[in-house]
């Protein structure tokens, strides 16, 4: 197995407007620290296979397609290339139309080729690769972020950690954590990758690695009732302490099996989910009858993303895209989606003997995937397009083509 990584900044190089917090409608040009596009090259048997991830809150579909179609070109099969956002809520918009306030507030000009034009870059960059061993470890993270609708709710709480050796040296790790990298709030107005983007530069200062930043199932997930404030010295504080109980790692190898990719993508029916939709809606509008003006801000974007979703639901399906892909007996579920806490609990349980981790929000995003037992008023049941229940059914079906995934595996063998 040969290894290549690149990385290459998308910091706009002019003013933006930022995504991911209702009230902010001014341009913004100050940088706290810079985004960047990573790219982790693996090839295996003469196959190519392509990892990103991106210091952005999302990607619609077109810009998705685009970017992989430029990949392409460079003879990299389609279904190999990945690509997912960190959901840093401190970037530019990129969508055409902006959905956090005005509509006219989107992608500046030129922004969206641009980040076409450096995935193509982090690509280039990569170079041939060279042959290296792979190793493992997990650690627990205490007091630093939880379940965001109760600290006594369930939580995934393991950082699992993929490192990657060249000549007996570390040279490339992976570093998954499944919650949502915010600790900058909605009065920040400077670009940054907040969480991740500290926590990538302290381990790799840490490690003297270069370091692929990896989303979990982070649905329900950050630091909301951890944090103390919302500004940049809280957010050193939280990098510090995260990665203070990342600093003693154990790693173990991983068995090089060989690396499979395959697409187990996932349809909800669109006529039940926009029946829910409509309920949403006017559950939305009742709260916000009786909402203070900060209160009425938050779901009237929770209105628009509504609105938005209903206007996209045109085909009989929504497809959550999920694939999985094996590097040796290391499993990863790649969800399209922002999937609940409890659902990776569930999933990784059901596989005692294998090491399992969810790769959140890659190749697209279709939102909330809500667990039952946290189905009501709360900010993700109102967004989410899919049905009380859906979620479950959902991780079950990841459950048995996972189960069936390996079984094919270790036939070949």
């Amino acid at each position: 197995m040969k290894i290549s990584f690149h990385k290459v900044k998308i910091t706009p190089n002019q003013p933006a407007y930022l995504c991911g917090y209702e009230g902010r409608n001014q341009l913004c040009s100050e940088v706290l620290d810079d985004l960047y596009a990573s790219c982790l090259k693996i090839i295996e048997k003469n196959e190519v296979y392509v990892l990103y991830s991106l210091d952005l809150l999302s990607l619609d579909p077109e810009l998705l397609e685009q970017m992989k179609r430029r990949i392409v070109k460079h003879g990299v099969n389609y279904d190999h290339i990945l690509i997912s956002t960190t959901c840093t809520h401190s970037a530019p918009e990129t969508m055409v139309n902006g959905i956090f306030d005005d509509p006219n507030h989107g992608a500046s000009p030129g922004y969206r080729e641009f980040l076409v034009n450096q995935m193509e870059a982090a690509w280039l960059g990569c170079g041939e690769g060279v042959e290296v061993e792979v190793s493992y470890a997990v650690q627990k993270i205490d007091g630093c972020y939880g379940n965001r609708n109760g600290m006594e709710l369930p939580c995934d709480k393991d950082v699992s950690c993929i490192r990657f050796d060249y000549l007996k040296k570390p040279i490339y790790m992976i570093v998954n954590i499944g919650c949502y990298p915010t600790v900058l709030g909605s009065e920040n107005v400077k670009i940054s990758a907040d969480l991740f983007g500290a926590i990538r530069d302290s381990m790799r200062e840490l490690y003297q690695v270069e370091v692929f930043m990896m989303n979990g199932a982070q649905g329900n997930v950050s630091n909301r009732l951890y944090r103390k404030s919302r500004d940049e010295q809280e957010l050193q504080r939280m990098n510090e302490e995260i990665c203070s109980q990342l600093s003693d790692l154990h790693f173990k190898p991983i068995e090089k099996s060989g690396i499979c990719v395959k697409d187990i993508s996932y349809k909800v029916d669109n006529q039940k989910s926009l029946i829910e939709l409509a309920k949403k809606r006017d559950r939305i509008i009742q709260l916000m009858n009786n909402a203070d003006e900060k209160e009425k801000a938050s779901l009237k974007f929770g209105l628009n993303y509504l609105e938005m979703n209903q206007g996209q639901m045109k085909a009989p399906y929504e497809i959550i895209s999920t694939r999985l892909l094996s590097i040796g007996n290391l499993y990863l579920v790649m969800v399209g989606a922002a999937m609940f806490t409890q659902f990776s609990i569930q999933i990784k349980a059901a596989f005692p003997e294998h090491k399992v981790l969810i790769w959140g929000l890659t190749d697209a995003n279709a939102g909330y995937i809500v667990a039952e037992d946290e189905y009501g008023d709360n900010f993700e049941s109102m967004l989410t397009k899919f049905p009380k229940g859906e979620g479950e059914k959902y991780a079950e079906y990841i459950i048995n083509q996972l189960k069936e995934f390996i079984r094919d595996k270790e036939k070949q063998r």
